[in-house]
């Protein structure tokens, strides 16, 4: 009981900077609004489920923390949580975000409709032959989803053909672009094709949070190149029961044969949703990694920044250098979770071959304990507000926006989220000067 208040406490004090912020009619994709709603989404609804079933907790998790000894738990995550999104929002009130972007040139935002055409049909083409030579490489698309358990292995040492796969998403975001030159009943026909189609592929990879991140994503580039939303209508709202669904049914097609054998028995795969229907929130949260590393981290075991050393190692091909560590720091949180002992910066191939993500949160406490978590979420909240004062100093340009929407979505202060996110930045910047060289300011930027 007491953590299902603790849930509801901090639903209160969660909702009240959002809440302000609409009555002050600020801006519905504004990094306060997206970051916090973010923060609700991937908190409350576990912590709900946790309050009234113990088991749902991970179990290397149970192994650290016992019944009787996980509220205290929960009110020391509780407490800390309250505490980053505290230096989250001074960090999005910081006038850091005004003068960063004040040096930074805007090269990229020559935009026209022809230009638009041309970008749109490069991406289309460039993504779709990325996704060819990922499946050709993976022995073709049946057997890619036949095998989704060891996507792992298919994946490793795809880096480049990868990047090109992204472009397709990019391509999507083009095209919802080009409404504010011209919209059409056919545009809106293959919007949807597009949408569907890109969807479909990124399911495809086994995952769903990139799924959810393009919609949530496709929605942020409407609002900011063509019209406005102004309040989440009731039809936006019928998505949330379908992203639902699809949250449940894509861990289950993931297991051995899943397409095969729930293809051939649908009322099996109809039990299986029923019963995972109670562990759904957990897809949202990693709640479970932040109890491990507030447990494991005492004072005396704080690793005080050398994690991110190995963001030195980040280039490195692994061929090259087999002793290289993981770019994905929740590896090492994950290894430490088996009860292995491993420290920056341990090559990979010493590791137990697996993540848990620590985002932000874990990355600074298991650096720098409580006052890091401040920190990091401060230099979020920074970053944030910084990415959107560009976006705005670039008059809302397709380059802007994209930048602003992977750092919103993505960015975070641990080491797979950096460099994932500055290698997003790096293509689409790359990509998109191509075509958008270029920049005219029609008139004085100013906060929405």
């Amino acid at each position: 009981m007491q953590i299902f208040i603790i849930s509801v406490i901090l639903l209160v004090l969660f909702s009240i900077p959002m809440i302000y912020s609409r009555k002050h009619k600020k801006d519905l994709f504004s990094p306060v609004m997206i970051s916090l709603f973010l923060i609700i989404i991937t908190n409350i609804p576990y912590l709900m489920s946790v309050s009234g079933n113990y088991n749902i907790l991970n179990s290397l998790v149970r192994g650290r923390i016992s019944e009787i000894d996980l509220e205290f738990a929960i009110a020391k995550y509780a407490v800390v949580l309250v505490i980053g999104v505290v230096g989250l929002l001074l960090g999005l009130k910081s006038r850091l975000s005004s003068i960063i972007v004040k040096p930074i040139p805007v090269l990229i935002g020559n935009e026209s409709k022809s230009k638009y055409v041309w970008a749109f049909l490069l991406a289309l083409l460039l993504g779709l032959m990325g996704y060819k030579l990922f499946f050709d490489s993976a022995g073709g698309f049946s057997n890619w989803i036949n095998n989704l358990e060891h996507r792992a292995s298919f994946t490793s040492g795809s880096g480049y053909t990868m990047t090109l796969m992204g472009l397709l998403e990019v391509a999507v975001f083009i095209f919802i672009c080009s409404f504010k030159y011209k919209k059409s009943l056919f545009k809106y026909f293959v919007l949807i094709i597009l949408i569907v189609g890109v969807s479909f592929l990124l399911s495809s990879m086994g995952g769903r949070k990139s799924t959810l991140q393009f919609i949530v994503f496709s929605m942020l580039v409407w609002h900011f190149a063509v019209a406005k939303i102004k309040r989440l209508q009731f039809k936006l709202l019928l998505i949330v029961p379908v992203a639902l669904i699809y949250i449940i049914v894509i861990p289950i097609l993931r297991a051995p044969d899943g397409i095969e054998v729930y293809t051939n028995n649908p009322e099996k795969l109809l039990t299986e949703i029923t019963e995972d229907v109670g562990t759904v929130t957990r897809q949202f949260s990693y709640i479970d990694h932040y109890l491990f590393i507030m447990d494991y981290f005492t004072i005396d075991k704080l690793w005080l920044g050398s994690s991110f050393v190995d963001l030195f190692y980040a280039p490195l091909p692994s061929s090259l250098y087999p002793e290289k560590p993981p770019v994905d720091d929740g590896v090492y949180v994950r290894t430490l979770a088996e009860g292995w002992q491993v420290s920056p910066s341990t090559p990979y191939v010493n590791m137990y071959p697996s993540s848990w993500p620590p985002e932000t949160f874990g990355a600074m406490y298991m650096n720098f304990w409580m006052p890091g978590v401040f920190f990091g979420m401060y230099l979020l909240g920074v970053i944030y507000q910084a990415a959107y004062v560009y976006m705005i100093k670039s008059d809302y340009s397709l380059h802007s926006m994209l930048i602003y929407g992977k750092i919103l979505l993505n960015f975070q202060i641990s080491n797979l989220r950096i460099v994932q996110t500055l290698t997003d930045i790096l293509v689409i910047t790359i990509f998109l000067g191509i075509f958008f060289l270029g920049f005219k300011r029609k008139k004085k930027y100013k906060l929405v």
